[in-house]
């Protein structure tokens, strides 16, 4: 019994805890202002596609072309850190164009061609920025097409990977809380009951 109980408290916590790096663009993500956030997806799960994974926090997007921009959040939580943006599996139907905002809307870095050939890129052509925050806060990634930002047609598809050093993962809803209390308190009348019988 013991046992069993050992197992599903494991289970429950790692299920709790564990975030899973890859979303899917949420197709309203079309704007500046309506970015999609990627706080919630940071994590060091192993992903080969990506240096150091299981060291550094990194959240990936799969995207597809709606004829429009696509735009994702997220916070670094330290001045003076690093960030990587990888597109992946973009040519060759989409050479994608990435550019990085400022929480005002300022331009901080542009990338069209990244010339980087790693496990999931197989061409030059999909962007790579590495850029250092001087200051901690909100940031922008946004995806588009070559050249200049141009809306990715439909049917275009790729892989947004962001690994930050300093990347700030979302604070788990209220919600997941009270399911964790709830499981806890279940494995607590399990273990006495198994006591008393």
């Amino acid at each position: 019994m013991k046992k069993v109980l050992s197992i599903l408290a494991a289970s429950l916590c790692v299920s709790f805890s564990a975030q899973a790096s890859m979303t899917t663009g949420n197709n309203n993500n079309h704007s500046f202002a309506s970015a999609q956030s990627l706080g919630a997806f940071f994590s060091t799960e192993f992903n080969a596609e990506i240096e150091s994974s299981t060291l550094l926090p990194h959240a990936s997007v799969q995207g597809a072309g709606h004829n429009t921009l696509d735009f994702y959040s997220f916070s670094i939580g330290k001045a003076n850190s690093s960030a990587i943006f990888d597109i992946d599996h973009a040519m060759p139907t989409l050479d994608a164009y990435l550019t990085l905002y400022g929480a005002n809307g300022s331009v901080l870095a542009t990338n069209d061609d990244g010339g980087r050939l790693d496990a999931g890129s197989v061409h030059g052509y999909d962007s790579f920025i590495s850029y250092t925050f001087a200051n901690a806060g909100d940031y922008v990634i946004g995806v588009g097409r070559c050249c200049a930002m141009q809306p990715i047609a439909e049917g275009q598809g790729y892989t947004l990977n962001v690994s930050a050093a300093s990347a700030v993962s979302a604070v788990p809803e209220p919600g997941s809380y009270a399911m964790l209390l709830a499981g806890l308190g279940l494995l607590g009348f399990i273990a006495r009951r198994g006591r008393k019988g």
